[in-house]
């Protein structure tokens, strides 16, 4: 994913202790990064790039869902879809799926996997849940400069009503 993360937090609940809820966020985009990043040389998505297309690799429940979902989307979408980052290719034809050892393989050296709007969305949805638990906490996140995430009131009627002051 290797981008940019603003996050803005507010609440009129002096209980809520924002620097905790920031944490988690980090830890679950870092989480997060760690399973789908093709930069990170940590990432299993890092390693799957450059492992299968000599063997085929285990991979996590996770990942495994995601590449099969991946696949169902380029399908159902003609191609529009498509985490095949080197290929215009059908990303079906790239992949081999063992489903007994949850592995997979790659039909070429040259294939390159990239989920990096995806992997953006994936973690915006996990972060929307961290802020569902936080009692009246409003946020705002930008992720990439691509993928916004909105929840509670807007800031500018919470400083109308004399918030702040």
């Amino acid at each position: 994913m290797n981008s940019r993360l603003d996050v803005v937090l507010w609440s009129r609940n002096a209980n809520v202790h924002f620097s905790s809820v920031f944490a988690k966020m980090v830890r679950k985009v870092e989480e997060i990064e760690l399973i789908y990043s093709k930069f990170d040389e940590r990432a299993e998505l890092y390693h799957l790039n450059k492992n299968a297309g000599k063997t085929s690799v285990e991979v996590s429940a996770s990942l495994w869902s995601m590449l099969k979902k991946s696949v169902e989307y380029h399908l159902k979408t003609k191609g529009y879809f498509n985490i095949g980052y080197t290929s215009a290719q059908s990303l079906d034809s790239q992949l081999i799926f063992d489903d007994d050892g949850q592995r997979v393989a790659f039909t070429s050296e040259r294939v390159e996997l990239d989920f990096g709007g995806v992997g953006k969305g994936i973690a915006l949805k996990e972060l929307a849940a961290i802020i569902a638990q936080e009692e009246k906490m409003n946020a705002f996140i930008c992720f990439g400069g691509s993928s916004v995430l909105t929840r509670g009131h807007h800031l500018r009627r919470l400083l109308a009503s004399g918030f702040g002051r």
